[in-house]
């Protein structure tokens, strides 16, 4: 090759390097700002999710005192542990220190992103010691982020937070000080719940039963001694008073169930195990409320993150599979009865967040929760076969398969279920001659006709 050839060979790879490196410079990302100050005061959140009351309290510097009350009224509320808040920055930034105020027994996380689709876990904030609103900070060492996000609260079930901040350049003091607003303490008041509650009253109960079965021996002694009008008429007082407080007690002296009148776990599988039994029959209850929430957008993270039993196995276990395979419950559904549970299950999921979601919390504002662990009910015992021990999710032998609910169907189940006939709802027009059967059905599960009787 000549001198001339190689030159011009030398020149055109040196000429492209160049052009290269600069194309290379034009692409590259430019380093993420760091502004001072806090990166998120005064910003509304670009996006939301179950959060309630105004959301612009969490970025406005002003903060509770150390262990105001959870729910206190400058904090937001996270409604479950699928509750998040975005924000937006408005450029890529780098975030390196975080601090929060939130409810002090609970976990929260943060996630940052580039694009607001693809979210990467920051940091956890970990419990803090004490109760109520309290402040916590977390190093992530300098994420680059233009969308941060705070949220999916893990603990009691009642999370809240009052403060949120971030920062690329640490101030100092850290956290900074900020407007303190005066909030109640998180030592609630006593109420009669913190001396009769569900504990104490089965605690009654276990009581007034031992007493019951000495009232019960004691008169059978008598009997047996040929004593039995000695002091008749104190035990006839004993007896009637026994009476009257199991009445009562069944009630819990009016407290219901602490202070719901309804109990979710028993009106959630007895009104939907008993209207969509042919279809449920017990095993697949949960199954298909998940499936059926996961298919409200609002829903699916929650559905995602939560545990549930399985009524086969009695393990607790991920909606992963359920999620993945949504045909195996919906294969049991015509599309109209599937069209019919999609329906109504947007209104009663939202009764569903609080009757199967949490537990009241004995402070002011509390809500609920439970669906997954919680207790289902097996048939009743003397509804089983001889040496069975069953549950409601035995095909033929269960008091409430197919063959047992048909067999009290159509107008005149009430005939066939004369101990039952006092309250089985009429025929209706719009369940069809099928009312009665499934309402027979839930009964025979369950025992509560009111809750089964739509």
């Amino acid at each position: 090759m000549s001198r001339l050839a190689r030159s011009v060979l030398l020149l055109l790879i040196f000429s492209t390097v160049i052009q290269a490196q600069a194309r290379a410079q034009e692409n590259a990302s430019p380093l993420p700002a760091c502004p001072a100050g806090n990166l998120l005061a005064g910003k509304m959140p670009s996006a939301w999710q179950e959060i309630e009351r105004n959301l612009s309290l969490l970025t406005d510097e002003t903060v509770a005192p150390e262990g105001a009350v959870w729910d206190a009224s400058l904090a937001a509320i996270l409604q479950t542990g699928a509750s998040t808040i975005t924000w937006d920055l408005g450029q890529v930034i780098s975030v390196r220190h975080l601090a929060i105020q939130a409810d002090a027994n609970d976990t929260y996380n943060f996630w940052s992103s580039l694009d607001g689709k693809e979210y990467k876990l920051m940091g956890q904030i970990d419990p803090a010691t004490g109760h109520g609103l309290r402040m916590r900070t977390l190093d992530v060492g300098g994420m680059a982020a233009r969308f941060l996000r705070v949220g999916e609260g893990k603990g009691d079930g009642f999370y809240s937070i009052s403060e949120v901040a971030a920062y690329c350049q640490l101030p100092t003091p850290f956290p900074p000080q900020m407007k303190v607003v005066d909030a109640p303490a998180a030592t609630a008041p006593k109420t009669y719940l913190d001396y009769f509650n569900n504990d104490a009253s089965a605690r009654w109960e276990l009581i007034l039963a031992m007493l019951g079965a000495i009232l019960l021996w004691w008169e059978r002694r008598l009997v047996g001694l040929g004593m039995a009008a000695y002091k008749l008429r104190l035990r006839k007082i004993l007896l009637g008073t026994m009476g009257v407080l199991a009445f009562l007690t069944f009630f819990n002296f009016g407290f219901w169930h602490f202070p719901n009148f309804v109990h979710g776990w028993d009106t959630f599988h007895y009104y939907i195990g008993s209207k969509y039994f042919k279809e449920l029959h017990y095993e697949r209850l949960y199954e298909c409320v998940a499936t059926a929430d996961s298919e409200e957008p609002g829903l699916r993270r929650r559905v995602e993150l939560r545990k549930m039993t399985n009524l086969r196995t009695n393990v607790v276990e991920t909606t992963a599979n359920i999620l993945a395979h949504p045909e195996l419950c919906k294969q049991h559904f015509t599309d109209a009865r599937w069209e019919s549970l999609s329906t109504i299950w947007p209104i009663s999921a939202r009764w569903r967040i609080r009757a199967v979601g949490t537990m009241p919390r004995p402070t002011t504002g509390s809500t609920e929760r439970r669906c997954g662990p919680s207790w289902a009910p097996p048939c009743p015992t003397w509804h089983r076969p001889a040496g069975s021990t069953s549950s409601c999710s035995t095909p033929s032998t269960s008091c409430c398969s197919p063959s047992w609910r048909d067999s009290y169907g159509g107008p005149s189940a009430g005939a066939r279920c004369p101990w039952l006939s006092w309250y089985l709802p009429p025929t209706s027009p719009r369940a069809g001659t099928g009312s009665a059967a499934r309402s027979c059905a839930g009964i025979g599960c369950s025992g509560w006709a009111w809750a089964c009787a739509w």
